[in-house]
Formats: structure tokens, sequence, C-alpha cells
């Protein structure tokens, strides 16, 4: 029985092992594309602050009616690594953030608004 031929392998798809010329394009090119694209996109502190208040104030409709948000500046830090930011709050995670996103986030299932420890 003769050794089976490397260039017609299972899964190969026939082609004798040669990637067609597109997905080159496609795994450098879009890579390429997002990398300069998520750099310019992500948010700066002030929008992280800003949908850290909107949370909250869709939490405590009552204290958003008084301005309370107004008032006091939230005691966050604001983190960035050129693709991704973040805010912590007493080292609990508080927003993300990417391509121009920014979620309110809370630790064990919480919204970063929801009351207490």
């Amino acid at each position: 029985m003769a050794p089976p031929d490397s260039s017609a392998a299972p899964g190969s798809g026939g082609s004798g092992g040669r990637r067609p010329p597109w997905r080159k394009l496609w795994n450098w090119g879009l890579p390429a594309l997002l990398l300069p694209l998520a750099l310019l996109l992500n948010p700066d502190e002030a929008r992280h602050r800003e949908a850290l208040r909107q949370a909250i104030d869709a939490q405590h409709p009552v204290a958003a009616g008084f301005g309370a948000q107004e008032l006091v500046d939230l005691p966050v830090s604001y983190h960035s690594v050129g693709l991704l930011s973040w805010t912590r709050h007493d080292r609990d995670l508080t927003t993300v953030g990417a391509f121009g996103q920014v979620v309110a986030v809370g630790k064990r299932g919480r919204t970063a608004a929801s009351p207490g420890r």
C-alpha cells in the first residue's frame, strides 16, 4: 500500500496546501483596519463618567430629579491601554469602554449603579 500524497491530504481543500490570495489580505487587512479604528474610538474619561452617571440615574430616579450627580464628582480612576479603557472605584470595576462604546458594569451580577455592597 502506497503512502498518501501529502498534497491531497484530507481537509486541505484539494488546493495542494496553498491558500487563496484573498485569505492573506483578510488575515492582514482586517487587523490593520481595526487596530487604528479602535485607537481612534477609545472613549475618554468624560464618556466613562457620563455612562456611569446615566447608570446611576437609571437606578435612582429620585436622586436624578434633584441633580445630585451634578454636585458630586464621582471618585473613579480612569485607565487606558489604547484599545480598551476602564474605570475603577475602590478596586471595583465600574465601566468598560472600547470602539466608542462605554458600558457600566458591577461585581457579582450587579450594575455599577446598584446600591450597597
